[in-house]
């Protein structure tokens, strides 16, 4: 198998992967396969060992890495809240419950009163 063919096939192979587990192309673990994909062209390869990545162009997939696991701290963390803010939902709706069932209880009985005075 040909170097060109290696690399399609992988490529078509990320590609139904992505497709099957519904991944977005600035998923962080694409960015992975792609380092991986790098890796494995500058060190494994066939044939001679080629030439690492100069400095800039290392540095410039490292940040851009660390921008997609910024991006997805952010959506863990808003998500993490929002667990976290279901048990205070529950307490706050049991809260008003209370409060309803108080302030029908009140609301009875200052009628029941009125209706006794003002009636009877």
């Amino acid at each position: 198998m040909s170097d060109d063919a290696a690399k399609v096939n992988f490529r078509n192979a990320i590609h139904e992967w992505q497709q099957k587990h519904k991944i977005e192309d600035k998923d962080p673990l694409i960015a992975s396969l792609e380092l991986l994909e790098m890796y494995f062209n500058y060190r494994c390869g066939n044939g001679p060992v080629k030439q690492p990545p100069s400095y800039s162009e290392f540095r410039q997939m490292l940040e851009n890495a660390e921008k997609l696991l910024d991006g997805l701290g952010k959506h863990s963390g808003s998500l993490i809240q929002e667990i976290r803010s279901v048990p205070k939902l529950r307490e706050e709706s049991s809260k008003g419950r209370t409060v309803a069932l108080v302030t029908a209880v009140t609301s009875t009985l200052i009628a029941g009163i009125l209706i006794g005075k003002f009636l009877l």
